[in-house]
Order: C-alpha cells, then sequence, then structure tokens
C-alpha cells in the first residue's frame, strides 16, 4: 500500500512539474508496474515504451545504454525464472528517468543562484549545459 501511495504522489508531482512530456510518460509506466503486486513476463514489454519515451526526448548517453541493456538481460533471467527479480528490473528503468530529471535539476539550481536562466535549447544536453545570462534592461 506504501509503494502505490508513494508511485501516486510522485506521478501527481511529475504531472504537475514543467518537465518534459516523455519523462512524464516514462515515469507514468514505471508507476504502474510498481504499483502492481505482480508482475508477470507479458508486463515487461511496458518498459520499452519507457525507455522509448527516454530515447525520444534525446538519445541515450553511456550509461542509459547500459541501463536499457541491463533491463533487457534481467528480463531474460526474468523468464528463465532463475530468480524472482521483477521489481527490480522496473526500479532499474525508474533510476534512469529519475537521473535525467535530477540532470535537469542542477543546471535549474545553479541558474537561480547565479541570476541566470537556461535556455531551451539546452534543456536536453548533458551536464555541461550553457546557461544564459538575462536579458539587460534599459
Amino acid at each position: 500500500m506504501a509503494t502505490i501511495l508513494a508511485c501516486a504522489i510522485g506521478i501527481i508531482l511529475l504531472w504537475r512539474s514543467r518537465i518534459p512530456y516523455e519523462w512524464k510518460a516514462a515515469g507514468l509506466v514505471v508507476a504502474a508496474m510498481l504499483s502492481t503486486p505482480y508482475l508477470h513476463e507479458y508486463d515487461f514489454p511496458l518498459l520499452l515504451v519507457a525507455l522509448a519515451f527516454l530515447y525520444r526526448h534525446r538519445p541515450f548517453d553511456r550509461v542509459e545504454w547500459y541501463a536499457a541493456v541491463a533491463t533487457n538481460l534481467l528480463v531474460l533471467v526474468f523468464l528463465a525464472q532463475l530468480a524472482p527479480i521483477g521489481p527490480r528490473i522496473v526500479i532499474l528503468v525508474e533510476m534512469a528517468t529519475m537521473r535525467r530529471i535530477v540532470q535537469l535539476q542542477i543546471p535549474a539550481r545553479h541558474a537561480v543562484a547565479t541570476g541566470a536562466r537556461i535556455t531551451e535549447a539546452d534543456s536536453g544536453s548533458q551536464f555541461s549545459r550553457r546557461v544564459a545570462t538575462p536579458p539587460v534592461l534599459q
């Protein structure tokens, strides 16, 4: 019950924020999978939808490619019933989603601290985001 409540609160906060739609959709897919007490082999293709939304926003970097490959390998382990790792697979995709949200927040906090603003072109890049200075009023 606590997991369902945490997922519901997280999704409400996620969809009320101004982050890109693709991240919201990926978070919704993962939260829906975490909210169910049972995961079966036919549920895991939904994780590909979450990964597709993340890739749609911007191509994966090295860490995200590792997470995507590990997700698919762990699904194979799950299908072979070697270990009950269903929720761990979903959490791996959730961590990739949360990583992008955190990467967006780091430059935003820097911009607030310095009085600058982040341009739209900078919202999809890595940690090396450029910060645009505010226009000078005359």
